[in-house]
């Protein structure tokens, strides 16, 4: 990573680390933020465990714009060929501690079931090589082509 580039990521990290400080609750002792993405798709879970172990979830006000940030994060990290991470997970403690994992090639575990052609428009954004296309987003992109044939065919048979 060049050094203006590691500037821009220490940048949005920081303003990440920020979003979580301005926002935790009460008590809080460690703060786990979540964010699972794809192109036009976002969903986070943010979680604060507390000094006597409770854990409990809450939210980041929108007004922080926190989904814009890890947008801008993630365009940043796009490494070509390899494509871009699906989730994060940034790690707080209350000592200034933290830590962030990037998963470029597990299923993010939505919570709510994403549409196939989603990951198609992701794929578009930020390419992979074939060889670097998990084996569960390959199945989904082949469900989205086979759709699309379907309906191809249905079109040329007059139907719509």
């Amino acid at each position: 990573m060049d050094s203006e580039l590691a500037i821009a990521y220490e940048r949005l990290v920081g303003r990440v680390k920020d979003v979580v400080l301005s926002n935790a609750p009460l008590g809080w002792e460690e703060v786990v933020l979540t964010e699972r993405f794809l192109y036009r798709v976002s969903e986070e879970v943010v979680m604060a465990k507390s000094v006597s172990g409770e854990v409990v979830n809450f939210s980041i006000s929108h007004e922080c714009d926190l989904d814009e940030i890890f947008d801008e994060l993630r365009a940043m990290m796009y490494e070509r060929g390899k494509g871009a991470w699906f989730t994060v997970e940034f790690r707080l403690s209350r000592s200034g501690r933290f830590s962030i994992d990037y998963d470029f090639d597990n299923e993010p575990e939505w919570a709510a079931p994403v549409v196939p052609e989603s990951y198609v428009e992701d794929l578009e954004r930020f390419p992979r090589e074939p060889e670097n296309i998990p084996a569960w987003l390959q199945e989904k992109l082949d469900a989205v082509e086979s759709s699309r044939r379907e309906h191809r065919r249905w079109e040329l048979r007059g139907g719509g």
